[in-house]
């Protein structure tokens, strides 16, 4: 796959469900991205400002065209309210052909 045709599947955390939900019926709204998944919760532990913290968060996972990673990622982190947000960006080497044109159709203004 080259990067107009690429997948990419990105990963956040938020505070709270809803705000993941939130999150990501924006960015599908605004074409930005696919399709937006929200599981959790999770239990997030980690060093911040020196404190050893530990969280109840949700994870949004993003499917979108791997050329609009810099959109995708500057609306997150727009929308995100921690100072920052987790942002991790992988991209898919195969996938089934109707699924990634799929998501790069999904992306255009005429799409269903």
């Amino acid at each position: 796959m080259n990067s107009e045709t690429q997948v990419a599947i990105g990963w956040s955390t938020t505070p709270s469900r809803e705000l993941a939900v939130e999150i990501g019926r924006a960015l599908v709204e605004q074409r930005l991205v696919a399709c937006a998944q929200v599981t959790g919760p999770v239990t997030s532990i980690y060093q911040w400002q020196g404190d050893l913290c530990q969280e109840e968060e949700f994870r949004l996972v993003l499917k979108f065209p791997a050329d609009h990673e810099g959109a995708v990622r500057n609306a997150l982190v727009a929308l995100h309210p921690y100072d920052t947000p987790q942002w991790v960006v992988t991209y898919a080497d195969t996938g089934s052909t109707d699924y990634v044109a799929w998501v790069h159709d999904s992306q255009r203004e005429d799409a269903p």
